[in-house]
């Protein structure tokens, strides 16, 4: 299944950012990768659900490329593959509740959480990181999720 959104790899978890073209979904990526991350994949994320885990991957065509708005296509060594942990929903007018509602979204049959995110916020790096943190901690727990 092909999605559309930006995905990378930290610290061996993937999380996949959402949204409509100008969002900030490459941009939040590249500031990632900046930070320590990997691509896995700008613009089309390929999904595929290998027991109870859905991976990430690029398709064959555009790996190891990101778009940076501004500057055009840019080459990066993306990372193969990556477990999809958490779903960043970009919101792009950088506004989002001061305590977002965390939900779920679900992909062959498998639930991921989600939340609404701000790409453009100074912080928005830190935050993905603290946002990886509580999916890891809460994921067993996921009846907490709307």
């Amino acid at each position: 299944m092909k999605v559309h959104g930006t995905s990378v790899s930290i610290d061996g978890d993937g999380v996949l950012f959402r949204g409509p073209p100008g969002s900030g979904k490459s941009d939040l990526a590249l500031r990632m990768i900046n930070f320590g991350a990997q691509l896995v994949s700008d613009d089309q994320v390929c999904l595929t659900r290998r027991n109870d885990n859905i991976f990430m991957s690029s398709p064959p065509t555009i790996r190891n490329s990101l778009e940076v708005r501004g500057i055009g296509i840019v080459n990066t060594i993306a990372q193969k593959e990556a477990p999809l942990i958490l779903v960043l929903n970009m919101l792009p007018n950088n506004v989002t509740s001061r305590m977002p509602v965390w939900q779920l979204c679900t992909f062959f049959d498998i639930k991921v959480p989600a939340v609404e995110f701000a790409p453009f916020e100074i912080s928005a790096h830190l935050k993905v990181k603290l946002a990886i943190n509580l999916a890891r901690k809460n994921g067993i727990e996921m009846e907490r999720y709307e």
